[in-house]
Parts: C-alpha cells; sequence; structure tokens
C-alpha cells in the first residue's frame, strides 16, 4: 500500500542528492519503486496520463524495467512515446530513444525546460568553464530537443566530456524531467 501521494514523490525527486546519473544502472530507493508500484490508476478518467505518471515516477527513480513497462502501455500517445523515450536515452539505447522521441513530436502544453538550459548554460560560462561547442549551439535553440540532448548524452557517455560537462547534463536532465513530471501530474 502506498504512503507517499504522487506530489509527495515529486516533492521527494526534487530534493534528491546527488543527482540522478545519466544513464543510472540500479534502482535509487527501493521502498519508494514499491511505493510507486502500488499507486492506483483504476477508475481514473485520464488513463493514460495515470500511465504515464508512474512510468515518469519509476524512471525519477531510476527503475528502467518499470518505468518501460508502462511506457509501453501507452506509448501511442505522445506523451507515452516521450517516457518512452526517455526511459531508452536513460539506459543508453540512443537510436530507440530518438525513435520514440520522434514519435512524442511536440508534446502540446509542456512547459520544456529550454528556458532553464539556457540560464545553466550562461552561468558555467560566466563561471569560465569551457563548453562544447554542440552544448553552446544546444542552448541557443528556442526550444527543447530532444534528439539533441540525446546527442549531448552520446558524446558524454562515450568518455568525449569532462565532469563539469557531466554534471552539468545531469542538471539539464534533471530539469526536463522535473518539468516532464509535473506536467504529467498536471494532466491526471
Amino acid at each position: 500500500m502506498s504512503t507517499s501521494t504522487p506530489e509527495q514523490m515529486i516533492n521527494i525527486f526534487k530534493a534528491r542528492t546527488p543527482m540522478q546519473p545519466l544513464t543510472p544502472t540500479t534502482v535509487w530507493n527501493a521502498q519508494l519503486d514499491d511505493e510507486i508500484a502500488s499507486l492506483s490508476i483504476e477508475g481514473n478518467q485520464h488513463l493514460v496520463a495515470s500511465v504515464a505518471l508512474k512510468a515518469g515516477l519509476h524512471l525519477l527513480n531510476d527503475s528502467l524495467n518499470r518505468s518501460h513497462a508502462f511506457a509501453q502501455q501507452i506509448e501511442q500517445d505522445s506523451l507515452g512515446a516521450y517516457w518512452h523515450g526517455v526511459m531508452h536515452r536513460m539506459e543508453g539505447d540512443y537510436s530507440n530513444a530518438k525513435y520514440w522521441f520522434r514519435q512524442a513530436g511536440h508534446l502540446t502544453g509542456w512547459t520544456n525546460p529550454q528556458n532553464q538550459v539556457q540560464r545553466s548554460i550562461e552561468s558555467s560560462l560566466a563561471t569560465g568553464h569551457s563548453l562544447p561547442a554542440s552544448l553552446i549551439s544546444f542552448g541557443q535553440k528556442e526550444h527543447w530537443d530532444a534528439l539533441a540532448f540525446t546527442d549531448l548524452v552520446i558524446e558524454q557517455e562515450r568518455g568525449d566530456g569532462t565532469e563539469v560537462l557531466s554534471k552539468l547534463l545531469q542538471s539539464i536532465q534533471r530539469e526536463e524531467l522535473l518539468s516532464l513530471i509535473q506536467y504529467t501530474y498536471e494532466a491526471t
């Protein structure tokens, strides 16, 4: 039986330290994972959003397999396809992630994290950090580009990045996931 509400779970993830890895290998909090699994979605009139919420909460908890199982149930919906894409990016299956991001298209009404991304990059540059041109170009985009962000993660995970870049990408991923989970929660 779940003892935390979805809103309380989201707040736990907002306070999470250290930041979530780009490609997690173990579940972050096993008890919380069980609580997420026990959330009831029976009778919810917004079933797709409710299933997406469980996919997203599991993903925020680094529970890739459980997240994947829920995302697959709603992959025909743009929100489900987007969560499916994030899950594949986080497991390191980048071509599959890009496929699902293309399937998702634009999420109407989502306040994506691009403004925060721009501020984070500007702040990092202002403190004297050297950043790759691909990240600076990404920060100059008008809208969030999940495909381009996936390319940045690929660069970092294959060893082309620095510790500073890794932390910045983790921060960007955090903004993406928290804004997306809030969007999903509000849709339920």
